[in-house]
């Protein structure tokens, strides 16, 4: 979709592996914001930080890549 940023979260603990992660997005022509989580208790953190407590609403991002 044109014009329209999507959010992508990628959990991923090696370095080289984000960087060419980051080459294919900026490839992609896809906008997008890179969200890089190093681990599982992060990523868990984060998504659950998401949801407001007693909320049944949160907010998804648009691709979640983890290896």
């Amino acid at each position: 979709m044109a014009g329209r940023s999507r959010e992508v979260v990628l959990i991923e603990d090696n370095s080289d592996d984000e960087r060419l992660v980051q080459m294919a997005l900026g490839k992609s022509g896809i906008e997008h914001s890179l969200v890089v989580l190093r681990d599982g208790e992060e990523a868990w953190n984060w998504f659950a930080a998401r949801v407001p407590a007693g909320s049944q609403r949160s907010e998804h991002p648009g691709v979640v890549l983890l290896d």
